[in-house]
């Protein structure tokens, strides 16, 4: 049929002029009946649904009555399927079609025509529309529904409504399969089965170990092993504990998620069983072990032993203390960093770097001279000297070699030198200008940028293995944790391939001139932070080229001074010039907290190689030390004390009597600490964690 003479008809049909109209419709009705075509079927179909009292309604169902083309047949179901019109329904009913296709039509109108025994005998197909049909809204549908699904006949149809009952928990699926006895065929799906359907005897007698549903459940959906902590938590019992624990729940405990633990908890409460819910306390993460303490303190329950009886009791009076009402939210509980100790010296700091393992700090001074100082005893260890000019940049690599560089404001040769303990001061090569920036490059390399253009690549014993002049002299430089590449930052920003000092990428930068940069831990990520107060972001998959993302980086700051990646924490800290210290996740650049500094004009930010301590320099010849664990007690809490290493004590023993922190981030450190010492009673002595000592101080460089 022609688009033009489809338009005419359907007007034809749709008209409502008096008199004739009624003629017109039947006229047009007279030409579609020699179609036999699903469009003049539909048009039919529309007729009989906006007439179903009048002459021309009956006209369109009688010439309906007569069609015999398939695809014509399956549009009038599709139509009735959608608008469920009774004249429509009588049709099908009346000539007992079925649509051929799609599924769900195919038995919807099966169901209206009442050829149940065809679909009885269907395959697994017709089971998820059968189901369906038994929720529909027509009540007579829905029972011929409900009727057939207990008449299945074929295995795979009965396995097809196990199954949803399985992964869906339809209701009108359960209610079917268990009317009429159908089982998955499989052993491990029939434990599934009976377990989800409260057939407690014949799931015990199927899998009396556990094994078949352990196996399922370890393997299992999220969505599949929410219900069945939710089944296992309604039972109670403690049999049903090893299907998430296995044999030994103490094995398991670092892998186990919230729900799994809830249960195991849950489950021993309700069956009273005090010793193994005091043991899991010194397994399970904080919160749980937290609420454990709680329930044994509100059944009077104690130990037996009598150092045990101290420990619970300790426990109890700090659970006690935090107001029954509120859930002790961990990562509300502490600060990003703490301020422990500032330090001032005569003259002014121009660079920072801290010793690996152990607590100095070496200083690089504008008198010319390079201080050691330590920071858990507050004094000074060592003074270098001999300098022709102040000293720039102080770095260390992690053989404990102290690498030492001046820089002056008046032009001339600037040196580079080397110390450590055995060897002394020694000058190891030089610039013709002031060196601008140093950094260490594994354990054998060091690497130098300086006015004079000029980037050198020096062994650890001072030869320099190789140079290479650029066109400008970097600001700043940041070698990859790789030590196979390094960033050179100027006006721009290049990338260098280490050890030939190759230049691989220029840019893309920003608008201003970038300051300081760090690389994600897997060198993936290379952030940059400019002094315009913007951090750039720059990603890439390797082999290729940095690119800036659609991702910006959330917020604008002062100009920048300092830009540092904690890889174990996963957080990345900056911070500007007027003394703001933002912390972000690595991952999404979530915000996690900030600090501010108490000193004006910052102008550097360095981290401990352990991540613990990080100290803050300013253009007033002081520092500022901070402890950074605090970053890590959310994530130690969160896991398993089962999971924690002996080290963690001492540290969780020195964060908790920081007079700073809030009495409940205090009392949340004592009980992880009391649950540690605990654990590692028998161990041997454990060393003091390094510290800050707090206070304020002069570092005298005579």
């Amino acid at each position: 049929m022609s688009p033009i003479r489809l338009i005419g008809l359907t007007a034809l049909l749709r008209n409502r002029l008096p008199l004739i109209g009624g003629w017109l419709r039947r006229y047009a009705i007279s030409i579609l009946a020699e179609e036999d075509s699903p469009l003049s079927a539909r048009l039919l179909a529309e007729t009989v649904i906006l007439n179903p009292d009048n002459r021309t309604g009956s006209a369109a169902a009688a010439v309906l009555s007569r069609l015999t083309n398939p695809a014509a047949i399956d549009a009038v179901c599709e139509m009735w399927a959608g608008k469920r019109h009774p004249a429509l329904a009588a049709l099908i009913t009346g000539q007992g079609w079925v649509a051929r296709k799609p599924p769900d039509l195919k038995v919807l109108t099966a169901l209206q025509a009442g050829q149940l025994a065809e679909l009885a005998e269907g395959r697994a197909e017709v089971v998820r529309p059968l189901v369906q049909a038994a929720a529909d809204a027509n009540p007579e549908l829905a029972a011929r529904a409900s009727h057939t699904l207990r008449r299945l006949r074929h295995p795979a149809a009965q396995e097809a409504l196990c199954r949803m009952v399985i992964e869906q928990d339809s209701p009108p699926a359960r209610e079917a399969a268990l009317e009429a006895g159908y089982l998955p065929q499989e052993p491990a799906q029939r434990a599934l089965f009976f377990f989800l359907t409260d057939q407690w005897v014949q799931y015990d007698s199927l899998d009396f170990d556990r094994r078949l549903l352990r196996t399922l459940y370890q393997g299992a959906a999220p969505a599949l092993r929410q219900r069945l902590l939710e089944r296992m938590r309604q039972a109670g019992r403690t049999e049903f504990l090893p299907i998430i624990t296995g044999s030994d729940y103490r094995t398991r405990l670092a892998e186990m998620e919230a729900g799994e633990f809830d249960l195991l908890a849950h489950t021993l409460t309700l069956n009273r069983e005090w010793p193994e819910l005091w043991a899991l306390t010194f397994e399970a993460p904080f919160q749980w072990s937290r609420q454990i303490i709680k329930t044994l303190a509100d059944e009077s329950w104690r130990p037996a032993l009598s150092e045990e009886q101290m420990l619970f009791d300790r426990l109890a009076a700090l659970v006690r203390a935090d107001p029954p009402e509120n859930r002790v939210e961990v990562t509300r509980l502490f600060p990003p960093a703490l301020l422990q100790a500032q330090a001032r010296a005569p003259g002014r700091i121009n660079d920072v770097a801290f010793a690996p393992g152990r607590p100095v700090l070496a200083l690089g001074t504008g008198q010319g001279k390079v201080v050691l100082w330590n920071f858990q005893q507050a004094v000074r260890e060592h003074v270098l000297t001999g300098f022709d000019h102040s000293i720039g940049n102080v770095v260390f690599n992690p053989y404990n070699v102290l690498f030492c560089a001046e820089r002056t404001t008046g032009g001339g040769s600037c040196a580079f030198y080397r110390w450590d303990d055995k060897h002394g001061l020694q000058r190891l090569g030089q610039h013709s200008d002031s060196i601008t920036a140093l950094a260490a490059v594994g354990g054998t390399h060091v690497l130098s940028a300086g006015r004079d253009q000029r980037v050198s690549l020096w062994d650890a014993a001072g030869r320099e293995v190789k140079q290479r002049q650029f066109p400008f002299w970097a600001r700043a430089l940041q070698v990859s944790p790789s030590g196979r590449e390094a960033v050179l930052l100027h006006e721009g920003v290049d990338l260098l391939a280490l050890p030939e000092l190759q230049v691989t990428e220029r840019g893309p930068g920003g608008a201003g001139v970038a300051r300081c940069a760090a690389f994600s831990p897997d060198e993936q990520t290379l952030l940059v932070g400019q002094f315009n107060g913007e951090v750039i972001i720059l990603q890439r998959q390797s082999p290729g080229p940095f690119k800036r993302p659609r991702q910006s980086w959330p917020g604008r700051y002062g100009r920048l001074v300092g830009l540092e990646v904690l890889p174990t924490q996963g957080v990345v800290i900056c911070a500007d010039a007027g003394g703001r210290i933002a912390f972000k996740r690595l991952t999404d650049y979530d915000d996690l907290g900030q600090v501010q500094s108490p000193g004006r004009q910052l102008t550097s930010l360095h981290i401990s190689t352990d991540e613990a301590f990080m100290v803050v320099g300013s253009a007033q010849a002081a520092l500022s030390l901070w402890d950074l664990r605090l970053l890590a007690a959310p994530r130690l809490l969160a896991q398993p004390f089962g999971q924690a290493p002996p080290d963690q004590l001492a540290t969780l023993h020195t964060l908790s009597h920081l007079s700073q922190l809030s009495p409940p981030a205090r009392r949340a450190l004592e009980f992880a600490q009391c649950i540690l010492q605990h654990r590692f009673r028998h161990a041997i002595e454990l060393d003091d964690a390094p510290q800050i000592k707090i206070g304020e101080f002069d570092i005298e460089l005579e």
